[in-house]
């Protein structure tokens, strides 16, 4: 038998503390729905993509476990009480190590333009050996989607700066790395500014849907308290 493929692994904090840098705009329930939102259309890329086989949902939160379940994701628990994304990713990548996957392609929650499309272009773009591909946050300095071949080749390090920190930890390691900048992959939502921009081009999705129906344009067009 051949060895699987590539696997995503998308680490997701508890919904309650989700999104906290729009709560100036949005109370916890609606930052809670835009996350569950998010997190689908991210697993509905993966199941989409080709050259993908699994993917891993990586949270210690019920509801989050039941949105993956029902999505067809697998679900690793987190560590109880969390230690962070990075401490969560490592739960994915050795996961899928000890399936016999040959790549990760480690993915943040929050990326509602991201498609099936994008995570092939990805794939497409790998070195064949040992090695990275990454995708740039659109500010140019965050990690949004990172392949790794083998899975554990690369100690993750998502967060401000990452982009300079994984390029530096695959020079150590002598990995080959391509960067690929795919402006659906680059908007991650962080901010009132970054929902304002997911909302100018809102494409057919789950996300959409739950922004419609919760009036986020509205909020977020007013700078709504909550």
């Amino acid at each position: 038998m051949s060895r699987p493929g590539v696997g995503c692994v998308v680490p997701v904090k508890p919904l309650g503390a989700a999104l906290g840098r729009l709560s100036d705009v949005l109370d916890p329930e609606r930052r809670r729905a835009l996350q569950a939102a998010m997190l689908v259309d991210v697993l509905r890329a993966c199941a989409g993509a080709g050259g993908v086989e699994e993917a891993l949902v990586v949270s210690g939160d019920p509801e989050v476990a039941r949105l993956a379940a029902a999505e067809g994701a697998r679900v690793v628990p987190d560590h109880a009480p969390p230690r962070g994304m990075n401490a969560a990713v490592r739960l994915g990548t050795r996961a899928l190590s000890a399936a016999g996957f040959e790549a990760a392609l480690i993915l943040v929650a929050d990326l509602p333009l991201a498609r099936a499309a994008d995570l092939e272009a990805l794939l497409a773009a790998a070195p064949p050996g040992p090695g990275a591909t990454v995708a740039p946050s659109r500010d140019g300095t965050g990690t949004n989607a990172l392949l790794v071949r083998p899975p554990e080749a690369l100690d993750p390090r998502l967060g401000p700066d990452s982009l300079a920190r994984h390029l530096a930890a695959a020079a150590r390691r002598s990995l080959a790395v391509v960067r690929v900048e795919r402006p659906a992959l680059g908007l991650d939502i962080d901010t009132a500014e970054d929902l304002g921009a997911y909302l100018a081009a809102a494409p057919p999705g789950v996300t959409r849907e739950v922004c419609a129906g919760l009036e986020l344009g509205e909020r977020v067009a007013v700078g709504a308290p909550r």
